[in-house]
C-alpha cells in the first residue's frame, strides 16, 4: 500500500507529516485529509478562532504533492456521506 504525508498549513505555520500513514489509494487519503480538516474546523469554531485558510496537502511517498485539502473541500456539501452521531 502506498504512505501518504499530510502537511497542515494552519496559521502562517506549516506542520510536517514526518512518518505519514498506509492508505489503499488516492481517494482514501483524500477522504481522510476532508475528514481531518472538518474536525480541526470544528475545535476551531468551539473555540471561537476559525481559520479559514488551513489547509493540508497530501503527500505520496515519492514525495510528490498530490492533493491539497482546502477549508471549502472540507465544508461542501457531497464531498463524501456524513457520519452519523451515536
Amino acid at each position: 500500500m502506498p504512505r501518504y504525508r499530510f502537511q497542515i498549513a494552519l496559521r502562517g505555520e506549516v506542520i510536517e507529516d514526518h512518518e505519514g500513514i498506509e492508505l489503499a489509494h488516492r481517494a482514501a487519503a483524500i477522504e481522510h485529509a476532508i475528514v481531518a480538516m472538518r474536525e480541526m474546523l470544528a475545535e476551531d469554531i468551539r473555540q471561537g478562532c476559525v481559520d479559514l485558510t488551513m489547509r493540508i496537502e497530501i503527500i505520496e511517498g515519492g514525495g510528490a504533492t498530490v492533493h491539497v485539502a482546502d477549508c471549502a473541500a472540507a465544508m461542501a456539501a457531497g464531498t463524501m456521506p456524513a457520519r452519523r452521531r451515536a
